[in-house]
């Protein structure tokens, strides 16, 4: 189970997974040693061939996993035609592959969704830390938070808190007021909100009088 999650299915690492398990033994350090050797492989090459739009998609995908074309047309300032055709490409090259995702099933009954192999995911997030560094990471977790429908407001959060940027989401918060409060969580908002310079201010506020 836990191979099949990591890897996706991806023929690429689960050959790697299996070299190592034929030496190693235990699952979890056969996969642990195959990451080793996917960073080498990916990075000699795969990446190699990609181009600058199929990279800007990967570092995007790495961060946000679910490749909705408008979300990421959006943060990328491209025509969605052109990001459809970086996910063919990726797609052609094996990287995009049908991800196992119990809450989708749970939620359509569809039993996979296009993305990136979690341990390929992983490894690109390691990578763009490195060389864009933090400020960029965080930034590009702004964009994609932008860019979400209101109804992904909790996934848009989760990229906000990652940011840690509590301006972004206090004024994220305030701009979808309207769709927080139609759901259950807003105990979770409020919270985020009070944290802010803005709700310590409300809080001083009120406290004064």
């Amino acid at each position: 189970r836990e191979i099949l999650t990591r890897t996706a299915g991806w023929p690429a690492l689960v050959a790697l997974t299996a070299a190592h398990l034929r030496r190693v033994g235990p699952a979890t350090l056969g996969l642990d040693r195959a990451a080793e050797d996917l960073a080498v492989y990916l990075e000699e090459e795969v990446l190699p061939v990609c181009d600058r739009e199929m990279r800007d998609v990967l570092d995007l995908l790495a961060l946000h996993g679910d490749p909705d074309p408008r979300v990421v047309a959006s943060v990328l300032s491209l025509d969605e035609a052109r990001v459809r055709g970086a996910f063919g490409r990726l797609a052609t090259l094996g990287i995009l592959v049908p991800v196992v995702d119990d809450a989708t099933v749970e939620a359509t009954g569809d039993p996979a969704r296009l993305g990136l192999p979690p341990a390929v995911a992983e490894h690109l997030r390691e990578t763009l830390a490195a060389r864009a560094g933090p400020s960029a990471v965080a930034a590009m977790r702004c964009r994609i938070a932008e860019a979400l429908p209101d109804e992904g407001w909790r996934v848009a959060l989760d990229h906000l808190e990652a940011a840690r940027d509590i301006d972004a989401i206090e004024a994220f918060l305030l701009d979808r007021l309207p769709a927080i409060l139609d759901g259950s969580e807003v105990a979770r908002a409020l919270a985020l909100l009070t944290r802010s310079d803005h709700g310590h201010r409300v809080t001083e506020s009120r406290e004064t009088t």
